[in-house]
């Protein structure tokens, strides 16, 4: 017995509608999965670390003067943010960094700092170029002053042998 027309047609349209469903079904589930994985991705970058409270230290201080070493300021510093659990390698903390180093300037450091950045308006974007900025400013006056003392010692040396000379003769 011969099928009707109808009905072959009928039959042909469900299977190449079964196929498109299937095939839609099928670019559907490869859209969601990447979209996932994409949503997952962000979430994973945007998580916060968490950051530690840490006891019995602070962060140190820089006055700039001659007794200072900007290299043990910066150090201290980068021992301190790690124990926080602070990256400060990483840009997205570039702005916290640079506020935390800042802020524990003092005397004559917080001045540079501020003139550097509130009245020449030359900020300074990360722990990099703050400790090259703190070294370019306070380095070249802390060794210029280590000279200084050795040469006022040296003439106070010196004129205490002439004196002693002096009195002898």
């Amino acid at each position: 017995m011969d099928r009707p027309d109808h009905f072959v047609s009928a039959t042909a349209l469900a299977e190449s509608f079964s196929m498109a469903m299937s095939q839609m079904t099928e670019h559907i589930m490869q859209q969601n999965q990447q979209f996932q994985s994409a949503v997952i991705e962000q979430l994973n970058q945007r998580q916060p670390v968490q950051e530690f409270k840490v006891e019995g230290t602070s962060m140190p201080h820089f006055s700039g003067m001659p007794d200072e070493s900007v290299d043990e300021f910066i150090f201290r510093a980068k021992m301190f943010m790690q124990g926080k659990n602070l990256n400060y390698d990483d840009q997205r903390n570039n702005a916290r960094v640079v506020a935390m180093l800042a802020s524990s300037l003092r005397a004559g450091a917080a001045s540079w700092y501020h003139t550097r950045v509130a009245i020449e308006q030359r900020p300074i974007g990360n722990m990099a170029d703050f400790h090259e900025a703190l070294a370019r400013e306070f380095v070249p006056q802390i060794c210029s002053i280590a000279f200084v003392r050795p040469c006022e010692s040296a003439n106070r040396r010196k004129a205490s042998m002439i004196m002693s000379l002096s009195s002898v003769a």
